[in-house]
């Protein structure tokens, strides 16, 4: 079948995605970056969390304010979800 979403080229790789806690977004994560984005509307993310290299994990806290990524540069960050900003 078809898929849900098709990001094309707008993604560098693909592993995973989640709904945003308050179903604003999906948050993507693949290649260098985590991605959130508006998805009636995937032309470009809305959101960019570019914090390493090989970003190989992401999620939201439970109250959908801040977002974790870790990498394969065994680092993990803590961003605030409306800025895309690292606290």
């Amino acid at each position: 079948g078809a898929p849900l979403f098709d990001f094309g080229s707008r993604q560098e790789g693909l592993w995973a995605a989640i709904d945003a806690p308050n179903g604003s977004g999906l948050l993507t994560v693949g290649g260098n970056a985590a991605l959130l984005w508006d998805p009636t509307n995937l032309d470009r993310p809305l959101l960019s969390f570019k914090p390493h290299s090989g970003v190989t994990a992401v999620d939201f806290s439970s109250d959908g304010r801040s977002i974790v990524t870790g990498s394969t540069d065994r680092r993990v960050k803590i961003w605030n979800a409306d800025a895309g900003r690292a606290v």
